[in-house]
């Protein structure tokens, strides 16, 4: 099946809002835009295995062609303005090679008088896609396949006699083909047309006849002459998918501000259902359900990696398969089950919907990625420019068409959701692997539990276990952070209280082996 009718189907099958189809890439629409291009290309004796041969990609150095003309695409300006061009440099005459058919070097000799007729001015195709025909049109689509299958030796048979004779002698005055030439813009001085005789230089001649030999100029050393060209049905093909784009990213940015105005909302909620202070009544806190949602969440990892094996963006396939995930584990732990607010249970069908939203962009963004890759890998088959490289540096170089919406979005959810319940793995001691209880700060700022840092100092351990700083044996109860210690105590009640338990537990331990009674010691009985 074609691209175009798999990626209306598509559209129509991944459960795609209607206004957003709307707004996806007209492809059908762009695909007839390149017949156009393909015609005045053709026009200008340009065809894509012309454009082939002189092709020299912007900023690398050209591959000797056998020629002494190259080719380059680029596009002038920015993505709010910008002028797609062809640029012919010539060194010396017009090439006259077999690779060469006289149609096209015929059309460079044109495009060379009126360009130096214009002292210089870009020369603009007077194809007009408008007036064009629906038969001229529709043949376009065979013109670079059928110039592409000539080899030399047919290109060779095609010339007459009188055009061989011609080749060997050196190409026809512009004088001697008036009735072809247009010179409506050619001035009435000699200046800039014809360029001067090395043995003569009183005696001007035309530009294109100062060959003596195929391939051999008679000015080796003349300066590079450059045609550009901008062509009309060129620019309105990226102007097209320019505007495409842009509605693309306008829809983009109407979807991330509904979507950060639910996540707001949702949060806004969360704070109500998971504070930690409401404990008596009827109404008790969610605190607990909820921070398990979110380390499930966290856990997935379900629209970026951050882990050792994986970083970045995930693609719409993984992040489809890690939502699952989360969904089984959620199902598993039984957590619908652990709320005690009537509002949690919506709440996190609100939670799953915001997520099952993302999942749909993303889906929908790649789809749009794929028909603008293939469009453009269509427009370069058939016209050989490499639009495929210059185009999307041109949008690169748009903040706005490179801007991840689901980074965005997950981004608020960070900072706006998921932070309003702290999680235990960001207040562990490093030491002891256990909740943080009754916190000392050290001098060096980093954090340890009481316990662990009474048994460094006497232990003698001077230096602080992550940074190595000489600052243990200076801690004393001054450095106790009291607004941590209430803040533990507050979010996370239950670990505390068994933190607690744990180190009364040491301490009578210690006090016992220090009086011979620990299990497996024997000494005297302290009573008697």
């Amino acid at each position: 099946m074609k691209f175009g009718k798999s990626f209306e189907r598509q559209l129509e099958e991944e459960d795609i809002p209607v206004e957003w189809r709307s707004a996806a890439i007209q492809y059908k629409a762009l695909k007839k835009c390149i017949n156009k291009v393909v015609l005045e290309l053709s026009s200008l004796g340009l065809s894509a295995s012309t454009i082939r041969l002189l092709l020299c990609q912007d900023g690398e150095k050209c591959e000797d062609n056998g020629l002494n003309a190259r080719l380059t695409y680029s596009f002038d300006g920015n993505i709010k303005s910008f002028t797609p061009k062809i640029v012919l440099t010539i060194d010396g005459d017009i090439p006259v090679t077999a690779d060469l058919s006289p149609n096209t070097r015929h059309s460079f000799e044109e495009l060379l008088l009126n360009q130096q007729a214009l002292n210089g001015i870009s020369v603009v195709s007077s194809f007009d896609p408008l007036t064009a025909s629906a038969e001229q049109i529709a043949d376009a689509e065979m013109v670079d396949d059928i110039v592409s299958e000539r080899d030399v030796e047919a290109i060779i048979t095609e010339i007459t006699d009188e055009e061989a004779a011609a080749m060997e002698n050196g190409p026809a005055s512009p004088a001697s083909e008036e009735s072809e030439m247009d010179f409506d813009h050619v001035p009435d001085s000699d200046e800039g047309i014809f360029i001067a005789d090395e043995d003569s230089p009183s005696k001007p001649r035309p530009a294109d006849i100062m060959e003596d030999e195929v391939g051999e100029s008679s000015h080796p050393h003349a300066e590079p002459r450059k045609i550009e060209i901008t062509l009309t049905s060129d620019s309105e093909f990226f102007h097209m998918l320019t505007s495409e784009l842009e509605n693309l990213e306008a829809l983009q940015a109407k979807q991330k501000e509904t979507l950060s105005l639910q996540v707001t909302a949702l949060s806004n909620c969360l704070t109500k259902v998971t504070n930690p202070e409401t404990k008596r009544g009827t109404q008790k806190s969610d605190l607990y359900p909820w921070r398990e949602v979110f380390r499930l969440y966290l856990d997935a990892g379900v629209f970026f990696a951050d882990t050792e094996r994986e970083r970045g963006e995930r693609t719409v396939e993984k992040a489809k398969e890690r939502l699952e995930w989360f969904a089984k584990q959620l199902a598993d732990a039984e957590i619908v089950g652990q709320f005690k607010q009537g509002l949690s249970k919506p709440m996190l069908d609100d939670f799953w919907r915001i997520n099952m939203a993302i999942l749909r962009n993303l889906r929908f963004q790649k789809m749009n990625h794929m028909a603008m890759y293939k469009i453009l890998k269509k427009f370069d088959k058939r016209t050989s420019l490499s639009a495929r490289i210059t185009f999307p540096e041109l949008i690169a170089a748009d903040s706005t068409f490179t801007q991840s919406m689901a980074q965005a979005i997950c981004y608020t959810m960070s900072t706006n959701l998921l932070s309003i319940i702290p999680q235990l793995d960001d207040y562990i001691c490093p030491i002891c692997a256990s909740i943080t209880m009754k916190p000392v700060r050290l001098p060096c700022s980093h954090v340890f539990c009481v316990r662990c840092l009474v048994k460094l100092q006497r232990e003698k351990k001077k230096q602080c276990p992550i940074c190595r700083r000489d600052v243990v044996m200076l801690a004393d109860s001054s450095n106790i952070d009291s607004s941590l210690l209430n803040f533990l105590k507050l979010y996370f009640p239950i670990e505390a209280k068994l933190k607690q338990i744990e180190n009364e537990k040491e301490v009578a331990m210690e006090q016992m082996e220090r009086m011979g009674m620990a299990p497996g010691q024997q000494g005297k009985c302290v009573v008697m």
